[in-house]
């Protein structure tokens, strides 16, 4: 008996730390900017890697406001800041429809971190708050081709997130 007692203990008690360890899915962080305004983000999840290339993003919000963010890898210098594209992105979802987003900013965070943003037009919300994203169509820079991203993680990452912040709201 008293075999059986600690048998399951150490069954049990793995399971419970485990589940104090997960992270919570709608994390939701907050940042005042230097304007005063207020962001409420989440981590940068990860959609592609190779080792040539990688995409991170997320969803950013003033709760007014919803913006795509893209981390892309390789990107410009800083140096060759006029290089950086100003384009839409394309971004095809799981039901097969094309979503373009207007180019709302890009910005240096160091020497190591790059990122764009996009406007999500407020009539695209529910068809991005239903549906997995398949693929990102991307121009990085002037100088280069539109890089496409097929997602193969993380796929329902924006969905996701939109929905966290949506139930987040008073």
């Amino acid at each position: 008996m008293k075999r059986f007692f600690f048998l399951s203990l150490l069954i049990v008690c793995p399971l419970f730390a485990g589940a104090q360890t997960q992270p919570n899915p709608c994390d939701i962080k907050q940042r005042i900017e230097a304007n005063g305004a207020l962001l409420y983000y989440m981590d940068p999840v990860c959609f592609y890697w190779t080792t040539n290339k990688s995409l991170y993003g997320a969803i950013i919000t003033d709760k007014d406001q919803y913006f795509l963010t893209l981390l892309p890898h390789p990107f410009p210098r800083k140096e060759e800041k006029k290089a950086v594209s100003k384009d839409d992105i394309s971004i095809l979802l799981s039901n097969n429809h094309s979503l373009t987003f207007s180019f709302y900013d890009s910005y240096y965070l160091n020497d190591s971190t790059f990122i764009m943003m996009y406007l999500i037009d407020k009539k695209h919300m529910d068809e991005l708050r239903k549906n997995d994203v398949k693929k990102i169509s991307i121009q990085v820079s002037k100088e280069e081709s539109i890089r496409s991203y097929q997602l193969k993680l993380h796929k329902a990452a924006f969905r996701n997130q939109l929905n966290c912040f949506f139930r987040e709201q008073p």
